[in-house]
C-alpha cells in the first residue's frame, strides 16, 4: 500500500500543514478514508511536541502530546491558558472553530502557548 501524501488531503488543509511545517513539524498521514467524508488522521512530530490532526467529516480536531502517552485536546489546553472556545461563533449548533482555516490561524497564533501548556499539564 502506498503512502498517502499530505497534498492528497485537499487544498482546504494546505495552510494548516504549512503552519506546522514552518514550525518544524514533519507530518505523516496515518489514516485516510476518501470514501468516508475524506476523514483522515495525520501525526505531526517535532522535537518539542507531537500533534495529531483528525479530520472528522470536515471538522478538524487537534490533540497534543509532549511526553508520555497521553494526548491532550487542543481546545481544553487553550481554555486552561485563558483562551476560551467562545472566541469563535456557533452556527446552526456547530462551532466554527473546527474549520481548517481557523485551526491553521489558531496554531499560527498559539502553537508555542499550546505546547508549553501541554508540557505543564502532562507533568
Amino acid at each position: 500500500m502506498s503512502e498517502t501524501k499530505i497534498t492528497s488531503l485537499g487544498s482546504a488543509y494546505r495552510e494548516l500543514f504549512e503552519v506546522l511545517e514552518a514550525a518544524g513539524f514533519t507530518s505523516t498521514v496515518t489514516h485516510y478514508s476518501p470514501e468516508s467524508f475524506g476523514n483522515f488522521i495525520v501525526d505531526c512530530r517535532s522535537s518539542a511536541a507531537d500533534l495529531r490532526v483528525t479530520n472528522d467529516r470536515g471538522q478538524i480536531l487537534i490533540d497534543v502530546k509532549t511526553s508520555g502517552d497521553e494526548w491532550l485536546d487542543k481546545e481544553k489546553l487553550l481554555a486552561s491558558a485563558g483562551i476560551e472556545m467562545s472566541r469563535y461563533k456557533t452556527i446552526d449548533g456547530l462551532w466554527t472553530g473546527y474549520e481548517p482555516a481557523i485551526q491553521a490561524s489558531d496554531l499560527k497564533a498559539n502553537l508555542e502557548l499550546l505546547i508549553n501548556t501541554a508540557a505543564r499539564e502532562a507533568v
